[in-house]
């Protein structure tokens, strides 16, 4: 083709604007930075079955791989000693509820009786009083008709004698009154020292007891969430024998799921928490429609091949997504490909002058 004058001007005029459009394009075209990691998705909440108590399988209320509810019975445990020790416990406070009551009772009646038996002695006491006055009067005037000759030494003697016999039994009455007052006060001590050892005792067992019913009722283990319990042939431990913190089965919420990637030594420097990602899962055909976020960055390498890659946990927002207006649900093991963006709204003249730096660097 010849080349004229008009048609350099257009092919440099052309030329010109390609390079226009192409400086306007590096110097405004904004990209991101991505990271991309392999991996597969898991379910976030996995909830495992563990045994609290050791016992023997007694019921099983839920099937292998069967839907359950936060509170559902799984698995029902008998343990024969602890439910005899329950019962032992339970007697022993039954019997030491009789025993505080006796006392009390006992104590009660002893104090009426002996309150009973002082007040008898006080009445017969002011009775003998009054009968030591009227004898002591008669003495008195015995001695008086005595010492003027008027009656005998054997009237005076006689009465002086009665006299003293009142006097006697006053005093005798008086010794009983107080030893039963003694007896009373250490009737006192000695009942409330029994009812307080009693009612120490009683607190005691009833200690054990809420120790050993919390016990038992760890032998119904219940789900702690909802979801679909993984075991393996649940159905033959009915009647076997379950040890403490044996594992059994595993129950898993579908309402959230995660997803683990590896992420090379060279790239996991550039990877941080809170970073939004993306995923390219080719199963559904469509990487926009998956979205989360880095949650957690595991610093212990795992060698493949010797090389080595680090864990990376990444939250995923939602998991169901519309593709070409048909609904898709992920699960777990679905394997895929996380983009994260390690840096947004880099413009494209910067990536490049960074590669041909590093490439005149070699």
């Amino acid at each position: 083709m010849k080349l004229t004058l008009g048609k350099t001007i257009l092919l440099s005029s052309s030329l010109f604007v390609i390079l226009f459009i192409c400086a306007i394009g590096l110097t405004f075209l904004d990209i991101d930075r991505k990271v991309t990691i392999g991996g597969s998705f898991i379910y976030h909440s996995v909830y495992p079955v563990i045994s609290e108590e050791e016992g023997f399988v007694q019921r099983i209320g839920a099937a292998e791989n069967s839907e359950i509810l936060r509170g559902d019975t799984i698995i029902v445990l008998q343990n024969k000693d602890m439910e005899m020790e329950l019962s032992t416990t339970q007697n022993k406070i039954n019997i030491l509820e009789m025993e505080l009551e006796e006392i009390l009772n006992m104590k009660k009646f002893d104090s009426n009786l002996s309150t009973l038996n002082i007040t008898k002695l006080q009445e017969e006491l002011s009775l003998k009083k009054d009968k030591l006055e009227f004898y002591k009067k008669i003495m008195d005037d015995k001695k008086s008709l005595f010492e003027r000759k008027i009656s005998s030494q054997n009237q005076y003697n006689e009465a002086r004698l009665n006299y003293k016999t009142i006097l006697s039994d006053i005093k005798s009455l008086e010794i009983s009154i107080d030893e039963i007052d003694r007896n009373l006060k250490k009737l006192d001590t000695s009942s409330l020292l029994r009812y307080k050892l009693k009612q120490k005792d009683f607190e005691n067992y009833e200690a054990k007891m809420r120790y050993l019913e919390k016990k038992i009722s760890k032998l119904s283990i219940v789900a702690g969430q909802g979801g679909k319990m993984l075991a393996d042939k649940m159905d033959n431990l009915l009647n076997t024998f379950v040890s403490r913190g044996q594992h059994l089965a595993d129950v898993v919420s579908f309402e959230s799921i995660d997803f683990i990637g590896y992420a090379k030594d060279a790239d996991i420097i550039r990877i941080s928490e809170g970073l939004d990602v993306y995923f390219n899962v080719e199963l559904f055909r469509g990487k926009d429609f998956i979205t989360g976020k880095v949650m957690k960055i595991g610093y212990k390498p795992v060698f493949r091949e010797g090389v080595a890659f680090f864990p990376v946990e990444i939250s995923v927002d939602k998991k169901e997504f519309f593709n070409r207006d048909r609904k898709y649900y992920l699960q777990a093991g679905v394997t895929g490909e996380a983009i994260v963006i390690t840096e947004k709204n880099l413009p494209l003249a910067r990536l490049i002058w960074e590669r041909l730096v590093n490439y005149l660097d070699y």
